[in-house]
């Protein structure tokens, strides 16, 4: 977890030094300020899976339920999740399946949060030029309830079953290879799980054709 942190720190802190003591033209240091803003966002959003799992852990995390526009949340999230995808060169198709409703009663933050990390994820462990399939369905709908789908599909390195009864885990990542290679510090979709959980969903996962990982949100 340390190198988590002293990773992005040490980025910033060089390209810092970078900027105050060495003579860059605007392109280079038009660079080197967008390599300081992407570490920045990363290490704040590891503090902020800390917080949130913390606050988890002692039975503080609060939700805040609201009519909300359904189809705003996950176009924003498949607007940010876009930009990810294109600079690792990587198609990422969002894919619609019936009529959604316009409108649900949740916590819209919390939701946003799921999404972002479970494409975040998908993103994340999926090579140059591979496709990312994001699937939105409205499954059942009731006088009560409507059971909403959102699947994702990616094409990265795969788990095993041992890896897979384990992955919602605080810290737990794939192994030390993949670890080396993608980073991560398995918190991601252990909050993801506990967001869930928390407003009534599901999240499951499972592996088809031996590495294409499939995560499933279920929201009720």
């Amino acid at each position: 977890m340390s190198h988590e942190f002293r990773t992005p720190l040490g980025a910033i802190i060089g390209y810092s030094d970078m900027l105050s003591f060495m003579s860059l033209n605007p392109g280079e240091r038009a660079q080197v300020t967008r390599a300081i803003t992407r570490n920045a966002r990363h290490l704040l959003a590891l503090i902020n899976d800390i917080l949130d799992l913390t606050k988890f852990e002692a039975g503080k995390m609060a939700l805040e339920i609201i009519p909300f526009r359904l189809w705003r949340v996950v176009s924003e999230a498949v607007s940010a999740a876009e930009v990810k995808a294109s600079e690792k060169n990587i198609q990422l198709d969002a894919i619609q399946s019936g009529d959604l409703p316009r409108m649900l009663t949740s916590d819209p933050t919390r939701l946003r949060q799921i999404l972002d990390n479970l494409l975040a994820n998908a993103i994340k462990f999926s090579d140059s030029g591979s496709k990312i399939q994001f699937h939105i369905a409205l499954v059942s709908s009731g006088v009560a309830s409507k059971n909403i789908q959102f699947v994702i599909k990616d094409q990265g390195p795969g788990m095993n079953r041992e890896v897979l009864s384990r992955l919602f885990q605080p810290f737990m990542q794939a192994d030390v290879s993949t670890t080396r290679r993608f980073g991560g510090t398995g918190l991601g979709l252990s909050i993801c799980q506990r967001f869930a959980t928390a407003v009534g969903g599901t999240i499951s996962v499972r592996v088809s054709q031996g590495r294409n990982l499939i995560l499933q949100y279920s929201y009720l």
